[in-house]
């Protein structure tokens, strides 16, 4: 409990840090924020099994995956509170580890009824990429308000998509390593540009 308030405080901390960088509180109306993590900590598979992709899917997150899923859903209300906006869209892929990482946003965001997009991992990185850039490109020729997307993904997808999303080069963004859980990638983009600003939450991975 201790351990989680800590993790909590400092998650908070580093969201308030950089709202003077991304001016959150005083965006402009078309101003989106896109929060793109990893996946939380995953149960271990048996030494030595090789899974299938069936049994692969259906590991679900550990304790401190838990944990860590409930730290993600604390950053991004406190975004929300602070920006004046609300998650309008959430995706994540059809592994259960991904929808157990942002289930806690779509129970805190109920009542805004976000678009919730299950995506088959191997077409994740084009599909996630293409239709938020398409959401995106719609509010700001529209004038419409921003939003926050929140999208899940696993280690070998999410540093694509961030790259693509904040449009830079494929290999712009670190690759993640195995045992590396708590990366948070926060873009920002409006019609004067993108920004991102990669993050750290929760208990440091080893």
């Amino acid at each position: 409990m201790a351990r989680h308030f800590l993790a909590k405080c400092l998650v908070l901390s580093l969201l308030a840090l950089i709202t003077s960088q991304f001016h959150v509180a005083a965006s402009p109306n078309s101003k989106t924020f896109i929060v793109v993590v990893r996946h939380a900590e995953k149960t271990k598979p048996p030494t030595n099994q090789t899974l299938s992709v069936a049994a692969d899917q259906a590991l679900p997150l550990t304790k401190a995956g838990h944990e860590r899923a409930k730290l993600l859903v604390d950053f991004v209300q406190f975004l929300s509170s602070l920006s004046g906006k609300s998650v309008s869209d959430i995706f994540f892929t059809d592994f259960k580890r991904t929808k157990e990482t942002v289930e806690p946003v779509i129970t805190r965001f109920k009542s805004s009824k976000p678009l919730i997009q299950e995506i088959s991992k191997d077409k994740s990185v084009n599909s996630t990429v293409l239709l938020v850039k398409g959401l995106i490109d719609d509010d700001i020729k529209q004038s419409k308000p921003g939003r926050i997307i929140v999208i899940v993904g696993h280690s070998e997808t999410v540093p694509t998509i961030v790259s693509r999303l904040s449009g830079l080069p494929d290999s712009s963004v670190p690759p993640i390593l195995k045992e590396q859980f708590d990366n948070l990638y926060l873009i920002s983009v409006s019609s004067t540009g993108k920004t991102l600003r990669p993050l750290r939450y929760g208990e440091r991975s080893k």
